[in-house]
């Protein structure tokens, strides 16, 4: 029964995305960040869903009359470098599994352009925040609860075959959308709608915890820094924050706190001194071909370890930098890391644009947040193997469609009073925005 609802609700969302591109998008995003086809046991857990919507929705964006502009901005030019670069490095590849890996790549870059193409308007960027949040947040507050259910005896897992299956993986993107629920949790309008984000919020942080992820909890230990800083009650924030801590500590069982205890103890924990060991040999294929890297999977080919004794246990790179400086080179690194400097100085300037203007506190806000989410990849991507994970990809997109925002809604400028040909300009304008507010003025008027 399941498999059958997953698949009339994607196929019934085809014939929608023809008629409204921006439609395939929202697909587009549950699919990759949620993966609900995963949940089933029979047809539909196969089933080509992404290449599905994103077929129709590639086919709605050429056909659409719809305004369908790229801006050119730091983060769009560095995005089109970084994939350009990779094609080049796939083509001097070491290995036959590099292609599959850009091709994979080359789609999230391409639908990424495709939705700062389609969703440049305010109710459609807001439409995009609340996917993403309501994709990942599924997991976190299940994550939560199951933490809580189980003492946190059990680690928290993600979907199966998918970039979150690994328990690390999922507690960092979980981690990048708690700041989109704050933000979502500031600017809704109802009360309750405020007190469930800020549950959200609450369970996706013990899901983290449950997660025993130890390069998601320095993450969180950077959000909770950024959001405490940016809070305007830090004393009474930090008192109860401290008090919850210490409350929360003894319900812990041991095993988390000897999994803790290794960030400290490195060398005496095995898989933390594997990265150690795996980063090496990142360093040394950088050293053999530091323009072109290894290509994508260089960590499977026998290129990898010539330097390395025969007994060395093969693994993930298990960090965006190293994974990067391995498989593209030093060039690409570089690229890679400005794309995160752009992005992270694109919401410094939207925050220094809207401080001041009660008409942008939503752009102001969302800034803050996106900032925040940023830096929870820089922090824990450094332990993670996700260089090329959607989900950062389509943050970079919220990013520059916000910007676009801003910048529109800058250029116009509220006319002054000083001048009476401007006071002339100006009233029309006032008419027309009382007559939109009072329905029963347009009907009189049309009479």
């Amino acid at each position: 029964m399941r498999d059958i609802l997953i698949t009339m609700f994607v196929i019934g969302s085809l014939p929608l995305t023809l008629v409204r591109p921006y439609i395939g998008i929202v697909m587009w995003f549950l699919v990759s960040y949620m993966n609900f086809h995963r949940m089933s046991w029979g047809f539909a857990y196969n089933l080509q869903v992404a290449m599905m919507v994103g077929v129709a929705t590639l086919t709605a964006w050429v056909i659409t009359q719809d305004k369908k502009s790229i801006p050119a901005t730091g983060i769009t030019v560095l995005l089109g470098m970084f994939i350009l670069w990779c094609g080049v490095t796939t083509v001097f590849s070491i290995g036959d599994e590099a292609f599959g890996r850009f091709q994979q790549f080359a789609k999230i870059v391409l639908m990424t352009y495709v939705t700062i193409s389609l969703m440049q308007t305010p109710e459609r960027l807001r439409i995009l925040i609340w996917v993403t949040v309501v994709s990942l947040g599924y997991f976190s507050v299940k994550g939560g609860l199951f933490t809580l259910a189980t003492a946190g005896q059990y680690r928290v897992w993600g979907p199966p075959e998918t970039f979150v299956e690994d328990n690390n993986a999922l507690a960092m993107a979980v981690l990048m959308v708690v700041p989109l629920m704050v933000y979502l949790a500031r600017t809704v309008q109802k009360k309750w709608g405020r007190l469930v984000m800020y549950g959200c919020a609450a369970s996706s942080i013990i899901s983290v915890i449950g997660s025993y992820s130890r390069g998601a909890m320095l993450g969180l230990v950077a959000l909770s820094g950024m959001l405490w800083w940016r809070s305007k009650k830090r004393l009474l924030i930090g008192v109860l924050g401290t008090g919850v801590i210490l409350a929360a500590l003894p319900l812990l069982p041991q095993q988390w706190f000897d999994r803790m205890d290794t960030i400290q103890n490195y060398e005496d924990e095995g898989s933390a001194v594997g990265r150690l060991e795996i980063w090496a040999v990142a360093i040394d294929i950088a050293a053999r071909r530091p323009l072109l890297g290894g290509g994508f999977r260089i960590q499977n080919e026998d290129f990898a370890y010539e330097n390395q004794p025969a007994d060395f246990h093969r693994r993930s790179f298990h960090s965006i930098y190293f994974e990067v400086l391995a498989t593209q080179g030093y060039p690409g690194l570089l690229i890679f890391l400005s794309l995160g400097f752009a992005a992270y100085l694109t919401t410094r300037w939207i925050k220094a644009q809207t401080k001041d203007r009660p008409d942008l506190q939503d752009e102001y806000q969302l800034a803050i947040f996106m900032q925040c989410s940023i830096v929870v990849y820089a922090v824990s991507g450094a332990f993670q193997n996700l260089a090329t994970y959607d989900l950062y990809y389509g943050l970079l997109a919220i990013i520059v469609i916000a910007r676009q925002l801003v910048v529109e809604k800058l250029a116009v400028v509220a006319p002054s009073t000083d001048s009476p040909i401007e006071m002339e300009l100006a009233e029309p304008a006032k008419a027309r925005s009382f007559i939109r507010a009072q329905p029963e003025t347009r009907s009189f008027l049309r009479n």
